[in-house]
């Protein structure tokens, strides 16, 4: 459940990251790792839809299962997640300055300025960032 489309509308988990990202990550964790590019295969647009709506109502009572929800179901909610969110992770107010810092031609340089702009994200965004990073790194 969330009062919006932020990331501090939502409901958090222990960890202080949104309990749909918390929720998603550990289902695709458990149960999607061992399939080749599920984030490439697409769900259920019905299926989708009715996730996200369990999860905009009451996140804390949406319970992943494999004999209910289909993986690419699951990966497609935290892709449209974060597609959907009014203020993406990296922060519009951040914005600028990600795109100059991309064009940094010096590799150690650049990393550096990304590891400066990281640092500026409001803590839910820093969290919400790590564990999807960690995620993706383990996919």
């Amino acid at each position: 459940g969330g009062r919006g489309n932020a990331l501090r509308d939502q409901q958090l988990s222990r960890g202080d990251i949104p309990i749909i990202v918390d929720s998603c990550i550990a289902f695709i964790t458990q149960y999607g790792l061992r399939h080749e590019g599920i984030y490439r295969k697409n769900g259920a647009k019905s299926r989708i839809k009715v996730l996200m709506e369990e999860f905009r109502r009451d996140a804390r009572n949406v319970k992943l299962r494999i004999n209910d929800n289909f993986i690419e179901d699951v990966t497609d909610v935290l892709k449209r997640f974060f597609r959907e969110l009014e203020d993406p992770v990296f922060t519009l107010e951040l914005h600028p300055q990600w795109k100059e810092a991309a064009e940094i031609s010096s590799k150690p340089q650049r990393l550096e300025r990304y590891k400066e702009l990281i640092h500026r994200l409001p803590r839910l965004n820093h969290k919400t960032l790590a564990a999807l990073i960690g995620h993706l790194y383990r996919s």
